[in-house]
């Protein structure tokens, strides 16, 4: 009965072993199932030209270990080689003009997104001188239309009045030919009256200024 009762006892405890080394195993794999999920999508985002790695349901710890220092070790080139990629970059953007690059279409606009209200400001004062110029040119040829008419008006007062026909055929002839020395003429005698004219204009005031400098 000793030996029976001993024998039973043994068997449960290496059936209670074997269960736990069960449970250890499953406990285990999980484990490794994790691990080999997170290495495929490190491996996927650090190599994509890399052969993928086929893991078994059971990896033994040492090949998991060493796959793991080669995906480290690999993600610890990339970055070197990152790194030294921006630094020759920068050496480029350094050595580059700066007319050449598109750094200056960068900082201009950055400064216009800054200093908007500036802008705005230059924008609305072009935009009011532009205004009061064109302004300035219609008041111009308003004055210059104005004139236009009044001289329009005395030629046809005088054709009206008969005054001198035959002078004035004789320039209506002229207007109609055009010809250059006949306009030439014509520019020359105005000039000249409206010289002459001005001469007095400037006389009659300077004797004026002359008389009230007396009286004073």
């Amino acid at each position: 009965m000793d030996k029976l009762n001993s024998t039973e006892v043994m068997l449960a405890e290496l059936i209670e072993q074997n269960n736990k080394q069960q449970k250890d195993v499953a406990s285990m794999k999980t484990s490794l199932d994790t691990l080999s999920g997170e290495l495929t999508k490190l491996n996927n985002i650090l190599s994509p030209t890399l052969k993928p790695v086929k893991f078994e349901e059971v990896i033994p710890r040492k090949d998991a270990d060493e796959r793991a220092k080669y995906l480290v070790r690999m993600y610890g080139d990339m970055q070197a080689k990152y790194a030294n990629l921006k630094a020759e970059f920068g050496e480029l953007q350094a050595k580059t003009r700066y007319w050449a690059s598109n750094q200056w279409a960068k900082h201009l606009f950055r400064w216009l997104f800054v200093k908007r209200h500036v802008w705005f400001f230059f924008v609305f004062l072009i935009y009011g001188a532009m205004m009061a110029m064109l302004i300035y040119v219609d008041m111009r040829k308003k004055d210059e239309i104005n004139r236009l008419q009044e001289a329009d008006l005395k030629y046809r007062y005088i054709r009206a009045a008969n005054v001198a026909p035959l002078t004035m055929n004789w320039v209506d002839s002229l207007f109609e030919t055009k010809v250059p020395s006949d306009m030439e003429y014509i520019h020359t005698t105005i000039n000249e009256y409206e010289s002459v004219i001005k001469h007095k204009c400037d006389s009659v005031v300077k004797a004026e200024n002359q008389k009230r400098a007396r009286y004073k």
